[in-house]
């Protein structure tokens, strides 16, 4: 599975509880970053509701969360996408307002006589 990027913000006072809790378990854990202190509360979150339990998990579930994955990955565009995306609204705006136009003609417009009544 590739590794998945997943922001949040927490406050620094989370941060410290997190660092607290890590340091009643392990006294000489050293911070290297706040996403390492929130990774190592995950892993053991999961190491211990996993204790004497099955870790096996089912594909249904791994199937789940790579679609998430994949769904978040697709919804990205870059900028020809934007580009086509905006000409294509451009053009069907254009078209419902010829459209529009056409149908509100209620008076005439052309007063010269039918071609046939010249000859």
């Amino acid at each position: 599975m590739s590794n998945p990027t997943i922001n949040f913000r927490l406050s620094n006072y989370h941060l410290a509880r997190g660092l607290q809790i890590i340091r009643n378990l392990e006294p000489n854990y050293q911070i290297i970053s706040n996403s390492k202190i929130v990774k190592t509360i995950y892993f053991d979150y999961l190491a211990k509701m996993t204790l004497n339990k099955n870790i096996n998990v089912p594909q249904e579930i791994i199937d789940e969360v790579n679609c998430l994955n994949h769904q978040k990955k697709k919804q990205k565009t870059n900028f020809k996408d934007l580009i086509k995306i905006k000409s294509e609204l451009i053009k069907s705006q254009s078209t419902e307002s010829n459209q529009s136009n056409q149908s509100i003609k209620s008076s005439v417009e052309d007063f010269s006589p039918p071609k046939d009544w010249k000859e």
